[in-house]
């Protein structure tokens, strides 16, 4: 765990900080669409040092995880429905810990069992004491994982 203040840091200390957070998890997943879903999670992990086949093996955990089936995984992923795209974009934001991750609409598109093993693996990621950053749309949602929240629909108003 990094231990400074980010107002303080030397610039040096600026690039570990990068290098460990925050983890960005938008709407859509910005791959090569000829990837497939299980290269481009296990890239995320080789991205950091991560071997070869614990990456691998970390990545179809992750796919698991989000009901991705087997048979799926090593297709090019410009054949997955939005929903499948999701689940591999959050299968990426999760592959390895953060001191934070921004989470932009992440359970947009998710099915009922998707979404919980989301919401899920936020509380898991809270519970670690490191922090998440989200937009959700979904009250109960944001209920379910958020101690603070911000509402920034005044700010919408004023931008329209």
């Amino acid at each position: 765990m990094l231990d400074f203040e980010v107002s303080k840091v030397e610039p040096c200390e600026i690039l570990v900080l990068r290098h460990h957070m925050p983890c960005y998890v938008g709407q859509f997943l910005e791959v090569a669409p000829r990837a497939s879903a299980l290269h481009v999670v296990a890239k995320t992990l080789l991205q950091v040092g991560t071997a070869s086949p614990k990456a691998l093996a970390r990545a179809a955990e992750l796919l698991t995880q989000f009901d991705l089936p087997k048979t799926l995984r090593q297709l090019c992923l410009i054949a997955f429905s939005g929903d499948q795209q999701q689940r591999v974009n959050l299968a990426c934001g999760f592959g390895y810990g953060y001191l934070a991750q921004l989470l932009d609409g992440p359970t947009a598109g998710l099915d009922g069992t998707n979404r919980d093993v989301l919401l899920e693996m936020n509380l898991d990621v809270k519970a670690s004491g490191d922090v998440i950053i989200g937009s959700f749309g979904c009250e109960a949602v944001w209920q379910r994982v958020c101690d603070h929240c911000v509402d920034v629909t005044c700010f919408l108003r004023s931008v329209a």
